[in-house]
């Protein structure tokens, strides 16, 4: 499998909005291609597996900057390819470097966990990838980036909006113009709720929800794209609702549907409808 259309593909989002994911059976990690006329923006990198610039560069383009939601592996995963990456302050180190243990050092772990899982279930990797010493390189210095700070790209702007609570600096990045909410882990895989981290807060991720929920309302987006599900849209938005009612009651002292062990460490579960919500155990 070679590094590039072998790993990587591309599909629209909506307008010049553009989705980057990897051909992996569950869980895909997306990078998203902002398009303007003045430059061009990706939004997250993916898992660092196969060579995600170059991939790009067979289709003509040139990020002029790298925008992270958070410092997750599977979002910081190909960031040292490039040389204008910004992150939120509370996503890197206060020497301002990036390394996949801001959060917690469980992360370090979670590369090599991937790979062993993907083999196991009879999956492949890009020749290049030698599974013995695949690891994310540390990024010396990254720039930040601050909710309300708007990237003008010419003929559109991303602006940047605070999400956290799956994480203490999450952000997500709004084109009005493209009526998109790249809205990173907000909703994570299977459109579940993961805020069992070390730095995770359900008070914060209320009061994020509540935020996307006022710009759906007010019609500034109408397509809410995240790294681990297809992009939602009309109906599919009111699961924004049943989770900030979900997160609520558990704010307020719902009892859990069972407590596990994570790979995180341990946790507490609640299931609203169809949809899990994870937080962290007492």
């Amino acid at each position: 499998m070679n590094d590039t259309d072998d790993w990587y593909y591309t599909e629209p989002v909506s307008g010049a909005i553009d989705a980057v994911s990897q051909t992996i059976a569950r869980a895909e990690s997306r990078a998203f291609v902002v398009e303007g006329t003045a430059e061009t923006v990706l939004v997250d990198t993916g898992r660092g597996i196969g060579d995600l610039r170059a991939y790009l560069g067979e289709g003509g383009i040139d990020p002029d900057r790298v925008l992270l939601t958070h410092s997750h592996w599977d979002h910081v995963g190909n960031a040292h390819q490039f040389g204008d990456v910004a992150i939120n302050d509370a996503e890197r180190n206060p020497d301002g470097s990036l390394t996949l243990d801001v959060v917690s050092e469980v992360f370090l772990q979670r590369p090599r966990q991937f790979i062993d899982n993907h083999l196991a279930a009879g999956r492949e990797l890009p020749d290049s990838v030698d599974p013995e010493i695949f690891d994310i390189p540390a990024i010396d210095h990254v720039d930040a980036h601050t909710p309300g700070d708007v990237i003008d790209l010419g003929d559109r702007h991303l602006e940047a909006v605070d999400l956290a609570g799956h994480t203490g600096g999450q952000t997500g990045f709004l084109s009005r113009a493209d009526r998109v909410l790249l809205g990173a882990d907000l909703v994570h895989i299977d459109r579940n709720v993961y805020a069992h981290f070390d730095d995770s807060s359900v008070d914060d991720y209320i009061a994020s929800l509540e935020r996307a929920i006022d710009l759906r309302d007010a019609g500034a987006y109408d397509v809410l794209a995240t790294a681990h599900n297809e992009p939602m849209s009309g109906d599919d938005l009111d699961l924004l609702d049943d989770l900030l009612a979900g997160l609520e009651s558990i704010r307020d002292g719902a009892e859990p549907n069972a407590r596990v062990e994570t790979k995180w460490g341990p946790a507490k579960e609640y299931e609203f409808g169809d949809t899990l919500v994870r937080v962290a155990a007492d």
